[in-house]
């Protein structure tokens, strides 16, 4: 993550496991191993993310300790120790944080984590005042066009014999009938955490395995690429994080949710950055090619189910009992305004 984001060295955050972090720091980086500084960078709806400055010999080291949740947002999606498989496979030419360990031992930190290197620059919150008018600036000069140039080198990635091919093979059925997998996978969670029927979304799922287009290409998926998942730098983006959704499928995927309304609320701004023109003319530039609008428009529609999955199943954990995390239950409040984006979504491709 961001180093700028570090508050006073000395500071201390209660909340972290100090004493047995530093034990497991010692163990791994020498008995010498000190925590100057531990600060809670987030706590999202999956991960915390922790900034710990460890100082060794004199030396030090600034560090991110990304730790899982059992109790968070569609735990079934996501893996901690395959999140670190992926970023340490991701080829050179994507930016990504350095990850040093994985740790499964639960004890130390309260849950499985993994140890990477921080990242300088700048981690935008999209959603603030502020965030909109830089993200706006960026996305009209160089940035916005190295933004779309990224996603196009992610999408040229080849996994066929590489270190990313075990993706391939995680789900029943193939890659290049992406759309089938990832309409029975949202099926699932539906079923799983609705609390109440939920015919909106049923209807969108049937809308989906009725309207499934032609896979014109079979590549990797970051799977959450937004503007929010980037570390910008004073002219260049710095790292791509987050890529515990990624996965070997349909890249129109990642391009319909880089373009989709959960991320541009309020703005006619794809990620708050540019134009969908833009994006889609650049996208061709770097990619040769770009999906069609058939399939752009059914990973919209798949793609605001997943992100209203993700709400459900944070409000069906913390009522069955399995997490006692409030930010879950308020992001719950969205659920209305996500099946309303749902409708409105499949009215318009009707």
């Amino acid at each position: 993550m961001a180093s700028d984001t570090r508050t006073e060295p000395a500071r201390l955050d209660r909340e972290i496991p100090i004493e047995s972090l530093a034990g497991h720091f010692r163990e791994r980086l020498g008995a010498g191993a000190e925590i100057v500084a531990a600060t809670i960078a987030s706590e999202g709806m999956s991960d915390d993310t922790w900034m710990v400055d460890v100082e060794v010999d004199g030396t030090r080291h600034e560090l991110v300790v990304r730790r899982y949740r059992t109790g968070g947002a569609l735990r079934e999606e996501t893996d901690p120790e395959r999140h670190f498989r992926i970023l340490a496979a991701v080829p050179p030419e994507i930016a990504v944080p350095e990850v040093l360990w994985y740790e499964a031992d639960g004890e130390v930190a309260g849950g499985p984590f993994f140890v990477m290197r921080r990242v300088p620059g700048r981690v935008v919150v999209p959603w603030s005042p502020e965030g909109r008018r830089y993200l706006a600036e960026a996305g009209a000069g160089p940035l916005g066009e190295e933004f779309i140039e990224i996603l196009a080198r992610i999408h040229a990635i080849e996994w066929r014999g590489g270190q990313l091919a075990f993706l391939a093979d995680e789900e029943a059925g193939s890659p290049d009938d992406d759309g089938t997998r990832r309409v029975a996978a949202m099926r699932d969670v539906v079923e799983r955490y609705q609390v109440e029927p939920e015919p909106v979304l049923v209807d969108a799922l049937n809308w989906l395995e009725h309207n499934k287009p032609a896979q014109q290409r079979t590549t990797v998926i970051h799977g959450d690429y937004r503007s929010g998942n980037v570390i910008f730098g004073e002219d260049r983006i710095n790292a791509v994080l987050d890529w515990e959704f990624a996965r070997i499928g349909d890249p129109a995927s990642d391009l319909a949710w880089l373009l989709g309304r959960t991320n541009r609320m309020g703005s006619d701004l794809a990620c708050y950055m540019m134009e969908r023109e833009r994006v889609l003319e650049l996208y061709e530039r770097h990619a040769g090619w770009v999906p069609s609008e058939e399939s752009l428009r059914f990973w919209e529609i798949q793609k605001l189910l997943f992100n209203t999955g993700l709400w459900m199943s944070g409000e069906a954990n913390y009522l069955r009992g399995e997490t006692d995390d409030l930010t879950l239950v308020r992001w719950s409040y969205t659920l209305p305004n996500m099946r309303r984006m749902v409708l409105d979504a499949l009215e318009e491709a009707s």
